[in-house]
C-alpha cells in the first residue's frame, strides 16, 4: 500500500479513504468511485470532506475524510463483509487498539450540529426504540446542561426472548430461538471483535420486520443492541418461524 502519506484533515473524528481501501482491500481509485457516486446522488457532502495526501513519488492526489455518519452511508453499499470490516476499523481506531495508518493533523470537536445529525441516522440505521433514541439524546444533551425526560412510554410492552419463550411453554433457548430466526431471514446477525480473540455477536431485527419488536440498547454491552418482542405479537412471531407455540396445546 502507499507510504508516508500526508493527510490533510479537516473534520473531527474522522476515516480516511485511503483507511478504508486498506481496510478492506478494494483499491483505493474505487473508493474514491463510490463516494464521488454518492455525492452526485445528493447525499451530505459534509460527511465527506475532499482533501490531499502525497504519494511516495512526492505527487499530491484526492481523498476523502469521512466522519463516522459518512462511513456508515458508504458502508450501506457494501456487502456484510466489507460493512463489518469498515465498521471494525472505526471502533479499532476509535479505541486505540490501533494507530492510522495514515497520519492525520489534530483538527477541531464536532459541532452540536453534526451530532445531532450522526445520532438521527445511527437512530433509523440501527431501528432504535424510544428508549434508546433518548439514551443518545442524553449523551448528546447531558455535557450541555440541556434537559431531557426520563422515560418515554412504548405503545406495546415487550420482553427479551427469554421470557416469552418461557411464557409460551416453548423448550428452547434463545441462542436456539435465534438461529431459526436468522436462518428464516426474521432478523440479521452481527458481530464484532472482542477482547483475546473473541468475538461478539447479536441480532438486529431489521425493518421489515420491526411489526413484532425493536431493538434497545444492550445495557451490558454498549456497542450492541438487544432484539425485545411484543408480548401481543409473539404467537405471530412462533408462526412465523415455524415453531409450535406450547401455550397454544394449553389451550386446546
Amino acid at each position: 500500500m502507499m507510504e508516508n502519506l500526508n493527510i490533510i484533515a479537516k473534520m473531527g473524528e474522522t476515516m480516511s479513504s485511503l483507511e478504508i481501501s486498506n481496510a478492506t482491500g478494494k483499491q483505493h481509485q474505487h473508493i474514491l468511485r463510490d463516494i464521488d457516486e454518492l455525492l452526485k446522488q445528493g447525499v451530505d457532502a459534509s460527511n465527506f470532506g475532499l482533501t490531499s495526501y502525497t504519494d511516495k513519488s512526492n505527487r499530491k492526489q484526492r481523498c476523502y475524510q469521512l466522519t463516522y455518519k459518512g462511513v456508515l452511508i458508504l458502508a450501506s453499499g457494501y456487502n456484510p463483509v466489507l460493512r463489518e470490516k469498515i465498521i471494525n476499523r472505526w471502533e479499532e481506531l476509535e479505541t486505540g487498539k490501533a494507530e492510522p495508518k495514515y497520519a492525520q493533523q489534530p483538527t477541531s470537536q464536532p459541532k452540536l450540529s453534526d451530532k445531532i445529525q450522526a445520532a438521527n441516522f445511527l437512530a433509523d440505521f440501527l431501528n432504535l426504540n424510544g428508549a434508546s433514541k433518548l439514551a443518545i439524546a442524553k449523551s448528546i444533551a447531558d455535557p450541555l446542561g440541556l434537559p431531557t425526560p426520563d422515560y418515554v412510554m412504548d405503545e406495546k410492552t415487550v420482553h427479551a426472548a427469554k421470557d416469552l419463550l418461557a411464557t409460551h411453554k416453548v423448550k428452547m433457548s434463545s441462542a436456539e430461538f435465534n438461529k431459526i430466526l436468522v436462518s428464516k431471514g426474521i432478523v440479521e446477525r452481527m458481530t464484532r471483535p472482542g477482547k483475546g480473540g473473541k468475538t461478539h455477536s447479536w441480532v438486529v431485527i431489521p425493518e421489515k420486520y420491526e411489526e413484532f419488536g425493536q431493538n434497545a440498547r444492550n445495557p451490558h454491552a454498549q456497542n450492541q443492541t438487544q432484539a425485545l418482542w411484543y408480548d401481543n405479537k409473539f404467537s405471530e412471531l412462533l408462526a412465523l418461524a415455524g415453531i409450535q407455540d406450547g401455550k397454544e396445546d394449553t389451550n386446546d
